[in-house]
């Protein structure tokens, strides 16, 4: 559906390590789940190769869950976009998915992310 476009949130790698220690020092073992919010395509933020190392490294070291929140106008592409990306990087043997849950807007206005989102849970 239509709509105004997001805001673009800062999801740089140098973000990214901040908001992790501060999040860690907050929560420290009780942390579960770690969200990237509000990903759409045009932060980008599935496209940073150097980021997606950084949060591979962080799932590795912790042992949380990663997981990303979605809004906007084009959550079922950056959901599509984000089941593609493998945990490990290129020519590595794990075949796991980086992203291990999703939060998107879905209710009786907004079902523009449905069919993703069932696609996203039939895959696991």
């Amino acid at each position: 559906t239509g709509g105004a476009p997001h805001e673009v949130k800062d999801h740089s790698t140098s973000h990214f390590l901040e908001q992790q220690q501060e999040t860690l020092g907050l929560l420290q073992d009780h942390l579960r789940l770690y969200q990237i919010h509000s990903a759409t395509l045009e932060s980008k933020v599935l496209e940073n190769e150097e980021l997606l190392s950084e949060m591979r490294r962080f799932k590795t070291n912790r042992g949380v869950a990663l997981g990303l929140s979605l809004s906007g106008t084009q959550q079922a592409r950056v959901l599509e976009e984000a089941l593609k990306i493998p945990m490990e990087e290129a020519g590595q043997a794990d075949q796991r998915r980086l992203f291990d849950s999703v939060q998107a807007t879905w209710n009786l206005a907004e079902q523009s992310a449905g069919e993703a989102l069932l696609r996203a849970r039939e895959s696991g």
